[in-house]
Order: C-alpha cells, then structure tokens, then sequence
C-alpha cells in the first residue's frame, strides 16, 4: 500500500483539512487492484510506503524518483534548525510547514503578502486580515489536532 502523506502514531500529514484529495484517494493498494506495476507520484511533499513480507528471505522493491516541486505546500522539515520560506504564488490555499524536532523558535523576520515588518502579537482581527501564518504546538502530525500558540498577521 503506499500513501500519499505519512502516518504516524494513528495520525496523517498532510490533515484532511490541508489535503486535497479525500483520505480514500491517498491510499493505493496494490495487493487488492492488481496494480503491481501501477506507477504512482505523490500529490504533496511525502509518501509512505506500507507493506508486510510473510517468507524468509522474501523480498520487494520499489523504484523512487524525485520530482522538483518549486512551490511545496504542506512540508515537513528535513533539518532541525535553517532559515525556509514557502511561496504560493497566485494559489489560495492553506499550507502547512511541520518541524517535528523540539524546537524553540526565533522569528528574526516576517514577509507576508509582499509586505516586510516584525510579527505583530495575535489580534482577533488577524484572520480576517487575509493571509496570516499561524503557531501550532502539540506532539503529533495532524495540523487540525495541534494546538494555537499565536497567529502572525501584518496590522
């Protein structure tokens, strides 16, 4: 089976909220569909592969290619520290950027919707304000079970 996403712990990233495909289209088994030699290519930035080997010394294989995605939208961070930016260009939609290393963060310089200035507090305003980039923390993967610290807008 893969998936496109990842599963941790009961969880999935990209959460349904931030994922355009319905959770039954991010799953492809290939057992079931006889789609053995099925390519498949991932719709976000990650994908698992699931799979059982009964016999030993049985043995699958699986070929993975690379493709460049110049706008990643829902990622996870392969570094625990590093400077990202995340550009949707002409695409309204929710994006996600995961850090699942402890972290403390130190914002040192905001840009949002083309305007440059330091992260303004959370002010109930800020998501009517258009684009904003929210804090979450919690223990897990899933966006939609983490919890707000603050929402950055520019006022």
């Amino acid at each position: 089976t893969m998936f496109d996403g990842w599963v941790m712990k009961g969880e999935k990233f990209p959460s349904s909220q931030d994922h355009p495909l319905p959770l039954y289209e991010r799953y492809v088994n290939y057992c079931d569909s006889g789609a053995a030699r099925k390519s498949v290519r991932s719709s976000q930035n990650v994908a698992m592969v699931f799979f059982r080997v009964h016999g030993a010394g049985s043995s699958f294989a699986v070929t993975v290619r690379k493709h460049v995605n110049p706008f990643p939208c829902n990622v996870i961070s392969q570094s625990p520290e590093g400077s990202y930016t995340m550009v949707t260009p002409q695409q309204h939609r929710n994006c996600s950027f995961s850090i699942i290393y402890p972290v403390a963060i130190d914002i040192s310089e905001f840009n949002l919707a083309h305007h440059s200035n330091f992260p303004k507090r959370s002010l109930p305003s800020c998501a009517e304000s258009g684009d904003y980039v929210q804090l979450l923390g919690g223990s897990g993967i899933d966006t939609s079970k983490l919890l707000p610290i603050t929402d950055l807008c520019i006022s």
